[in-house]
C-alpha cells in the first residue's frame, strides 16, 4: 500500500467492472484498511459504488459539478496522453466523443505552431502531437488552417516562432479569447458551407442552383450572427409554421438623395440630405427580394436613427472614421412609395464631396444600400420568383456604396432646410434635371409623356400636380376605370375637365402657359 499498478491490487478491486483507476483502487484499499474485519473489502467497495457512478464506461464521483464533464472525457480525443488513467495529463483535445471537431483542431494547431490565447504548447510529445494533428486533417480531407488543401506544407514544430507580447491584464485576455473564438467560429462556418455546397452538386442541375442560392442566403445570416454590432438585430433564419415566412438579412441598394443645405448656423461643412432609401418592387437580382409599397410605408420608421457608413457593407471597415451620416427622420414618400429620409451629414470631407458631385452634375451617381433584417415568404410575380418582404424587423445601417442593388439616383441640392411654402409667395425650390427625370421615372407614366413633362415643370409641387393631371388624361383617353357602353360625350367632358385642371396649374406656375402639345 499504496499500489503502484492495478496488477498489485486486491482481487476484489480488480473484479470491479468497469475497471477503476489506480487512484480509485488506492482509495478503496485505504478505506478497507480503516474499516477492518472480514467484510472490510466488501463494505469499502459498496461505499465506493454509492459515491460513484459509471458514465461512458468510467467511474466518476456522483453528484459533483464536474462528474459529467470528467466522465465524458476520452483519452482518444486528445493528441497527448501521458497517463491513460489521469485525465489531468491529457493535452490538446481535438475530438468530441471520438468525432473530430474542427474548432478544437484549430485551437490545437494554433497552440502547436504559434500562439493560442496568449500561450503556446510546450509540453511533452509536441512533435508527435503535431504529426498526429496533420494526419487527422488529412484523414478528414480538411486543409491546414491558413492554407489551401493543395498548398499545405510541412510545419517544423522545432522551428522558433516570433516572440509574442505577454498578456498581462484581464481585458487583454478577454479580447484575445473573443478574437480566437470568432476566428474559430468563422473557420468552422466556412468549412461547413463548403461541405454543404459540395452536397448541392449531387442534386439535378435546376435543384442544385436553387439549393446553392438558398445556402448562400443562410451563410449570410450565419455570418451576420458573428459580426459585432452596436445595433441589436435578429438575423437568424427561423421558419414560421403559420405563414411559412422566415427572417433574413436584407441587403438592398437605392440611389436617390435630395441634398438640403443647412442654414441654421452649423459649421460650414454641415449638410442635410433627403435620401430615397429604397424603392418598392424587386430588389437586386441575387437576393430576389420584393418590397411592397405598403410595407415600406409602414416600416419606414425603422430606418430612423440608422448610421450610414461610407463602405460597401464591409463590417471590418465600419468605424467612427467611416460613419459619415445618420438618418434623422422620415419626411415623406415618393409617388411610387419609396421612403424619403432626412439625413444629417456630420463628416466634413464627405459633405464636401457631396457638394462637389452636385456642382459637377453627378449627384445621381451617389448611391446607398440598406442592411436590414426582415421577415420574408415565397413570392412570384410576372414569371419572376423570389421572396416578398412582409416586414422589416430591424435596421443595421444604410451605407453609401459603389453600386446599389435597387436602382435610383441622387436628386438635387436645395438651399434651405425645408421646402418653401408655395402659397406664401416665396420662390419655389427648383429641381435639377436629374431630379425631374427621377420623379417622372417613378410616376409610371409612358416614356413619351415623361419626356413632354420633363422640360415644363421645375418645382416638386408643380411636377406632382402635373403628373396627377396627366394620369387623369390617360385614363380618360384609354377608358380605364369606366364601364363599357358610354358615349363619346363622357370622354369629351372628362378631357375638358382635365384641360381645365392643367391650365390652372400652368397659370399658377408659368403665368398663363397652356399645354397644347399633341396628346399621346
Amino acid at each position: 500500500m499504496p499500489y503502484t499498478t492495478l496488477d498489485d491490487a486486491n482481487p476484489a478491486i480488480r473484479g470491479i467492472k468497469p475497471s477503476v483507476t489506480l487512484e480509485q483502487a488506492n482509495e478503496i484499499a485505504a478505506q478497507a484498511e480503516q474499516i477492518g474485519g472480514d467484510n472490510a473489502w466488501a463494505i469499502a467497495i459498496r461505499n465506493f459504488k454509492k459515491t460513484h457512478v459509471v458514465h461512458n464506461r468510467r467511474w466518476v464521483p456522483r453528484d459533483t459539478k464536474d462528474a459529467v464533464e470528467e466522465a465524458s472525457k476520452n483519452s482518444e480525443d486528445y493528441l497527448v496522453v501521458e497517463d491513460p488513467d489521469k485525465p489531468s495529463t491529457w493535452h490538446l483535445q481535438v475530438k468530441k466523443n471520438g468525432k473530430p471537431d474542427r474548432r478544437l483542431m484549430g485551437a490545437a494547431w494554433a497552440a502547436l505552431t504559434s500562439n493560442y490565447r496568449g500561450q503556446s504548447y510546450e509540453g511533452p510529445q509536441k512533435a508527435e502531437a503535431l504529426r498526429k494533428l496533420k494526419a487527422l486533417y488529412k484523414a478528414q480531407d480538411w486543409p491546414l488552417p491558413g492554407q489551401k488543401a493543395e498548398e499545405a506544407q510541412e510545419v517544423d514544430a522545432s522551428s522558433p516562432t516570433a516572440p509574442v507580447a505577454p498578456i498581462v491584464s484581464f481585458a487583454q485576455l478577454r479580447a484575445e479569447q473573443d478574437a480566437q473564438q470568432l476566428m474559430d467560429s468563422v473557420q468552422t462556418l466556412v468549412a461547413d458551407f463548403c461541405m454543404l455546397a459540395n452536397n448541392t452538386l449531387l442534386l439535378p442541375a435546376d435543384e442544385a442552383i436553387n439549393a446553392l442560392t438558398a445556402l448562400i442566403d443562410e451563410l449570410s445570416v450565419e455570418l451576420s450572427k458573428l459580426r459585432p454590432s452596436d445595433v441589436e438585430s435578429t438575423t437568424a433564419e427561423s421558419a414560421s409554421a403559420e405563414n411559412n415566412s422566415v427572417t433574413l438579412t436584407l441587403v438592398e441598394g437605392i440611389e436617390g438623395a435630395n441634398v438640403v443645405e443647412d442654414q441654421t448656423g452649423l459649421a460650414e461643412s454641415a449638410l442635410t440630405m433627403d435620401v430615397q432609401i429604397i424603392r418598392p418592387g424587386w430588389g437586386n437580382a441575387r437576393d430576389n427580394n420584393y418590397y411592397p409599397a405598403d410595407m415600406l410605408r409602414r416600416d419606414a420608421v425603422k430606418f430612423v436613427g440608422a448610421k450610414m457608413y461610407e463602405t460597401d457593407h464591409r463590417q471590418d471597415e465600419k468605424s467612427t472614421r467611416t460613419w459619415v451620416s445618420t438618418i434623422k427622420e422620415i419626411v415623406g414618400f415618393t409617388p411610387a412609395g419609396a421612403p424619403i429620409a432626412r439625413v444629417v451629414v456630420h463628416d466634413p470631407n464627405f459633405a464636401a464631396r457631396v457638394r462637389n458631385l452636385a456642382s459637377a452634375g453627378l449627384l445621381n451617381k451617389l448611391e446607398c444600400s440598406i442592411l436590414a433584417d426582415g421577415r420574408v415568404r415565397e413570392f412570384k410575380q410576372d414569371n419572376r420568383s423570389g421572396r416578398m418582404v412582409e416586414a422589416i424587423t430591424s435596421v443595421s445601417s444604410v451605407d453609401w456604396v459603389t453600386r446599389a442593388g435597387a436602382g435610383g439616383m441622387a436628386m438635387a441640392i436645395v438651399e434651405n432646410d425645408s421646402l418653401p411654402d408655395q402659397s406664401s409667395g416665396d420662390e419655389a425650390a427648383m429641381l435639377q434635371e436629374d431630379g425631374v427625370k427621377s420623379i417622372l421615372a417613378a410616376s409610371g407614366l409612358p416614356p413619351a409623356a415623361q419626356l413632354r413633362l420633363q422640360k415644363q415643370y421645375t418645382t416638386r409641387q408643380s411636377l406632382d400636380e402635373a403628373i396627377a393631371a396627366e394620369r387623369d388624361y390617360l385614363k380618360a383617353v384609354t377608358g380605364s376605370g369606366r364601364p363599357f357602353g358610354l358615349t363619346s360625350t363622357y370622354t369629351t367632358d372628362v378631357l375638358e375637365e382635365v384641360d381645365k385642371r392643367k391650365n390652372e396649374i400652368n397659370n399658377k406656375y408659368f403665368g398663363g402657359y397652356h399645354d397644347h402639345q399633341t396628346r399621346l
